[in-house]
């Protein structure tokens, strides 16, 4: 019932808090808590004693407490943390880059990543036809899921480019859009991943209240397409029993995730008897994560893979969130240092964010980062997310942003030494110059002859594409 009490929670504060609506942290975060942990800890509450045993592995439901404790410290850190006025004034010294968004760039890097995206897709789409779904989640690596990403990607951009356009959904660029979306919501259905759909929708929310409101009709109705959807995806799942039913439906949607929280609570319980502290070494193991294990057999597994085998002796993957992931590295002290810092980062992109929202390239990078790091996952999934979604979201965003302000560098003009206008001109310059002399002393280079010539004929087949004649056609004339 506690997902029910959510949606409840989330349409008063669109309707009472309007200035704030999903898109302040503090709301997205408190949902985040309902779902992850204090719903479950409901649910233990209420459960009967037998179901409880299971989960805890016959330990006593005391520890819960504990577990509860670590998050409410967590919790308490990261308020601090952006409640400082540090992270408000620090904001407004980061030079502003007053830019618009090229639609025409935009259209560009959209069918190629709709391309790139299609080409992994379609044999997981060839090899998922019959079958069990759930004996299909383990065939495909971690680096040909992203590729599949890249779909995701290219509908986050056409979104923000019909949206920064100021056209409606219903345009052809939006349709398409939406379109790409879809069929990466195919993949996570194929792939049995109720997670990519759930959260790749409030992420796409995320860029739509930048620019509009969402209405609470449309929270419920999405909200009931998923129960519905998520309860198909269980049932087709091996061993799973599961039948669409309205009870079944209801609860694959209201039923609490109780894994996170037992994670937290088994942490604690044994540390440092029956498990040992990290010391911080956990923090960076994902560094390793570009080398594929056929070539280094012995690289360390994630931390959720290693608790799964620690804690309940089996091969899965079970997250411990940011919570107690820094608590298995550092403890409390990791917990406090660890989610001030955090908290921090927070204010500091949302004060970005405001004093920038007529820039598409900072609406769609910070969104991404307020919900990757939002969602408290562990620090490694954490960092690798956050690399894999920024570095080609951050390229395409240079390509297509055009930024307008013109150089006006003047070095006797002590009076705005330290002014934004001032910092800008300085790294402009610089990075004039330093590309200036970087073409000069590659000017006779066969590398650069090549690649200059390939740019070329790359953008000219994508500027003659039928596919973007087609879009600003039908926007022109529909």
């Amino acid at each position: 019932m506690f997902i029910a009490t959510v949606l409840l929670i989330g349409v008063v504060y669109l309707s009472k808090y309007a200035d704030w609506s999903l898109s302040h942290p503090f709301i997205y975060l408190s949902i985040i808590l309902l779902i992850y942990v204090i719903g479950p800890l409901y649910d233990f509450v209420a459960l009967d004693s037998r179901e409880a045993t299971w989960a805890l592995l016959n330990e006593p439901r005391a520890i819960l407490v504990q577990a509860g404790f670590v998050v409410l410290v967590g919790m308490a850190a990261f308020v601090y943390g952006f409640s400082s006025a540090r992270g408000s004034a620090l904001a407004t010294q980061i030079p502003s880059f007053p830019e618009t968004w090229d639609g025409q760039r935009a259209r560009e890097i959209i069918t190629l990543y709709a391309i790139i995206g299609t080409a992994f897709f379609l044999p997981i789409a060839i090899f998922s036809v019959g079958g069990d779904i759930s004996s299909k989640r383990t065939f495909y690596s971690s680096y040909f899921r992203w590729f599949v990403r890249f779909l995701l990607f290219a509908g986050f951009l056409g979104l923000l480019t019909t949206l920064e356009e100021g056209r409606k959904l219903s345009s052809l660029l939006g349709l398409l859009s939406l379109c790409i979306v879809f069929v990466y919501f195919v993949f996570g259905f194929l792939i049995s991943s109720r997670s990519a759909i759930m959260w790749t929708t409030i992420l796409l929310f995320g860029f739509y209240i930048q620019y509009r409101r969402i209405r609470a009709v449309l929270l419920f109705s999405v909200g009931t397409v998923f129960a519905v959807l998520s309860a198909i995806m269980l049932s087709l799942r091996a061993n799973s029993g599961l039948r669409l039913t309205p009870v079944t439906i209801f609860e694959s949607l209201a039923g609490a995730d109780r894994g996170n929280v037992t994670v937290i609570a088994h942490l604690v319980h044994q540390l440092p008897t029956e498990m040992e502290f990290l010391y911080g070494r956990g923090l960076f193991q994902w560094l390793v994560f570009p080398i594929p294990r056929a070539i280094w057999p012995g690289k360390p597994f994630p931390a959720s893979r290693e608790l799964a085998i620690e804690i309940y002796n089996a091969g899965n993957r079970t997250p411990p969130m940011l919570f107690g992931d820094l608590y298995w590295n550092l403890g409390i002290i990791g917990v406090l240092i660890g989610l001030l810092a955090i908290g921090f980062v927070f204010r500091l992109l949302v004060e970005y964010r405001a004093t920038n929202s007529n820039s598409p390239s900072v609406i769609l990078l910070t969104t991404v980062v307020l919900f990757l790091a939002g969602r408290f996952p562990s620090a490694e999934k954490m960092f690798i997310s956050l690399c894999l979604y920024l570095v080609p979201l951050g390229m395409a965003a240079l390509y297509i942003a055009r930024v307008e302000r013109e150089v006006d560098f003047d070095p006797d003009n002590s009076g705005s030494k330290f002014s934004n206008s001032h910092i800008y001109n300085v790294l402009y310059s610089n990075v004039v110059a330093t590309n200036q002399y970087a073409m000069l002393a590659i000017e006779n280079s066969t590398l650069r002859r090549i690649l200059l010539r390939t740019a070329r004929r790359i953008r000219g087949i994508a500027q003659r594409s039928y596919f973007i004649r087609f879009i600003e056609e039908f926007d022109q004339n529909p």
